[in-house]
C-alpha cells in the first residue's frame, strides 16, 4: 500500500539523501484497502513518509470521508489528538454530524461546517501565548456553495466575517468584526464590477454609512 520516491526503480539504489513514502491504505481500523475512504480510491495518499536517514522517519497522515473530503489531517510527530491535528466535521442532511450545529441542514450537507484541532499547545510559553487555537465555524453558504458568514473562536474571543456576493457569485462586499476585547473592527471593503466585461474597476474600503474613506479606481 505504498510508493516511493527517492530510489532508483531500476536498482533500488537511494538518488538522494531522503526517502519519500506516500501510502494509501485507509487508517481507520478494519477498513478495506479498496474501501470507501481508501487514498487508493480518491487518488490522494493517506499518508506521507519522510526518512532522511535520521532517528525516526517523519510521517503525516490524512483521513478522508467516503466522498474523498479531508476528515483530518495529521502532521508528523502529532498524536492525533494535539494541536498537530486538525478535524473537521461537514454539515448532514440527517443527525450523523459529530457537532449538533452541524446536523440536519440538506441544503448545505457536505459542506464544512466547523474546523478544529485536536488539543491545545503545548510546551510554549503561557505567559505570552494561549494554548488554545482558532476554531472555525461557517454558519452560512450561499446557492453556490460560497461561505458568507463565518466566526472564528479562541480564548474567548470572536472574530466574525460576513462576506456578500452577486448573482454571479462574486464578492462584493466583506466586513469582518468582533466580540468584546477583540480590537477595532475592520472596515468595510467593497468591490465594483463592469456591466460588460466583468472586470473590477473599482475597490473602496466605506464607512459604517457607506461612504468611501479610501478607493482604487481602474481608468
Amino acid at each position: 500500500g505504498t510508493v516511493g520516491l527517492g530510489a532508483d526503480v531500476r536498482t533500488a539504489d537511494f538518488l538522494d539523501g531522503a526517502l519519500t513514502t506516500y501510502g494509501y491504505d485507509p487508517l481507520e481500523p478494519g477498513a478495506a484497502v479498496t474501501g470507501p475512504t481508501s487514498g487508493w480510491v480518491h487518488k490522494q495518499p493517506t499518508s506521507v513518509t519522510v526518512d532522511a536517514d535520521g532517528p525516526a522517519p517523519l510521517r503525516a497522515t490524512t483521513v478522508y470521508d467516503v466522498r474523498g473530503r479531508v476528515l483530518s489531517s495529521s502532521k508528523a510527530g502529532s498524536s492525533g489528538a494535539d494541536a498537530g491535528t486538525v478535524r473537521s466535521v461537514l454539515y448532514t442532511a440527517d443527525g450523523s454530524a459529530a457537532d449538533a450545529a452541524c446536523r440536519n441542514r440538506p441544503e448545505w450537507a457536505g459542506q464544512p461546517c466547523v474546523t478544529r484541532y485536536a488539543g491545545a499547545v503545548t510546551g510554549h510559553d503561557a505567559t505570552r501565548m494561549p494554548g488554545q487555537l482558532t476554531e472555525k465555524r461557517v454558519t452560512e453558504y450561499n446557492r453556490f456553495g460560497t461561505a458568507t458568514l463565518t466566526t472564528e473562536a479562541a480564548n474567548g474571543q470572536t472574530r466574525q466575517t460576513r462576506t456578500v456576493v452577486d448573482a454571479a457569485d462574486r464578492v462584493t462586499a466583506v466586513e469582518i468584526s468582533g466580540g468584546a476585547g477583540a480590537g477595532t473592527a475592520v472596515a468595510r471593503t467593497t468591490t465594483t464590477y463592469d456591466a460588460q466585461t466583468g472586470d473590477v474597476v473599482a475597490q473602496a474600503t466605506v464607512d459604517a454609512a457607506g461612504a468611501p474613506t479610501a478607493a482604487v479606481a481602474k481608468e
